[in-house]
């Protein structure tokens, strides 16, 4: 068994992983980047190298979470893989939620989000449908952990809450991924947030994070809220991610779309009415978002992404590619003078 991403077409290598790579098994078997053994990678200056815990130790910590694209290409990637293990995964579902149900299960979620973490529960939300997976625990421990959004599903006419045990993370991904299936090829606006355990720590700072992921559902076509953060993992202090990953509870994505002919006025709208839903969350947590899901306006994006490990990856940055030969948007040392990013709204 590996770490992956919820759907096929996400390679378990690249971007992905060198990004973080969360998974919905993150919160107790880690990123995609707390696996990686090894990489050999070629470097803008035409040198091949390979990158572990004992040689190019800092060209490791770099890729792992500095982002793609930005120190070299990588040819090969070597992770950690684990015995199959049983899973346990949670199906919630009110069909044609109005508001206050929605805000309903809302509040459930908010107020169980630390303790089901730490009872082993990762999964996304989207709305009143919940997919949650847990490695940890067997079923009858599963359906007490998860009791609350049982009962509540009792009380709703139509609400369904289904436990089901699968085999092997194998088993669950397939079903997973061919039931909430991806799309592919529209025009995607997209913002990120992480959103930390403070945020969870009082009743009324659950109150006030509820209310502000109510108005940023309403507010465009797309909210998913990701319970995939290592929450539950601390990882071993050598991975280049932000921080705030290993201290939050949730990763939240909002999105929208433009039409395949609309002007770039209209596909500028679009991004911006993402990065307004995004600030609704940015109100009231501390700078921390996923850069391979970011707002092209991430507002201090060196934070963001990157935490205070942004000033030690700029150096490993100019060691391996002195010339920048390498470069995107927001990425590790980014010119966003450019000409190469002349065409960007």
């Amino acid at each position: 068994m590996r770490i992956t991403g919820s759907d096929p077409t996400v390679g378990a290598s690249g971007g992905w992983l060198q990004g973080g790579g969360h998974s919905m098994l993150s919160n107790t078997l880690g990123l995609g980047v707390d696996r990686v053994l090894q990489f050999k990678v070629v470097t803008p200056e035409g040198l091949y190298l390979t990158a572990n815990a004992c040689k190019n130790k800092d060209l490791f910590f770099a890729l792992r979470g500095g982002g793609g694209g930005t120190f070299g290409v990588v040819m090969e990637s070597t992770t950690l893989a684990s015995p199959a293990i049983k899973i346990q995964s949670f199906l919630f579902l009110v069909p044609n939620a109005n508001q206050t149900e929605l805000e309903d299960v809302f509040g459930i979620i908010v107020d169980n989000a630390e303790g089901w973490a730490e009872k082993g529960w990762g999964g996304s939300i989207r709305g009143a449908t919940l997919v949650y997976i847990n490695p940890v625990l067997d079923n009858a421990s599963a359906k007490e952990s998860i009791a609350p959004l049982i009962e509540y599903a009792a009380k709703v006419e139509g609400a369904v809450a289904v436990l089901t045990e699968y085999p092997t993370w194998g088993a669950f991904f397939d079903y997973f991924s061919t039931t909430f299936p991806t799309g592919v090829g529209a025009n995607l606006a997209i913002a990120s947030r992480l959103i930390p355990k403070e945020n969870f720590a009082t009743s009324e700072s659950r109150a006030t994070l509820v209310n502000a992921f109510v108005e940023a559902y309403n507010s465009v076509p797309s909210m998913l809220l990701l319970a995939n953060a290592p929450a539950s993992f601390p990882g071993d202090g050598l991975t280049s991610i932000t921080p705030a990953w290993r201290n939050s509870i949730f990763h939240m994505t909002v999105s929208a779309t433009w039409a395949y002919n609309a002007t770039s006025e209209q596909a500028k709208s679009t991004y911006s009415k993402s990065s307004a839903a995004a600030d609704i969350l940015r109100k009231i947590t501390p700078d921390g978002a996923y850069q391979n899901e970011a707002d092209v306006y991430e507002p201090n994006h060196e934070v963001s992404f990157w935490g205070n490990n942004y000033d030690k990856l700029l150096s490993i940055k100019n060691k391996y590619d002195p010339n920048h030969l390498l470069d995107c948007w927001h990425c590790i040392g980014w010119n966003q003078s450019s000409l190469r990013f002349r065409c960007y709204l």
